[in-house]
């Protein structure tokens, strides 16, 4: 697929399940056996294990928000930058609900094949997110 291609697949990713939060079309964007490097070992490979995370998210965060700062796609590779906030309900990161919301900078990469993604990549400050989260005091 061509980089602008790649690209509004990852667009239409953010949108289906970031703003829509519809993880029922998780199979349209997802190889089966996708490979998410940013969890536990035993959670980086597959549809379901991906499903497990996001819902995770999605549940502990219903008010999270994704926005795209930049995104830009190279070969096969599509690097998204963005803010994302939440307010946890219930426990996350190992930290009880207070109440406190957290916005961060993420950045992304995804690399594609066909049009599904088949390897995920994310960097961000957690220590931030403990920070804000009144967890870590500077």
């Amino acid at each position: 697929m061509s980089t602008e291609a790649n690209e509004r697949v990852m667009r239409r990713w953010i949108e289906t399940i970031w703003v829509e939060k519809d993880l029922s079309q998780l199979e349209q964007y997802l190889d089966p056996e996708v490979i998410n490097h940013n969890v536990p070992p035993e959670l980086q490979q597959g549809i379901d294990n991906f499903r497990q995370t996001l819902q995770f998210l999605l549940t502990a965060l219903p008010d999270a928000k994704l926005t795209i700062d930049d995104l830009f796609a190279v070969e096969d590779k599509v690097v998204w930058r963005g803010t994302f906030s939440g307010t946890p309900d219930r426990p996350f990161l190992g930290v009880a609900p207070n109440g406190k919301s957290f916005t961060v900078q993420q950045i992304h990469i995804f690399r594609l094949t066909g049009s599904k993604i088949v390897e995920h990549w994310l960097s961000w400050n957690q220590l931030e997110v403990y920070r804000q989260m009144g967890v870590l005091h500077p």
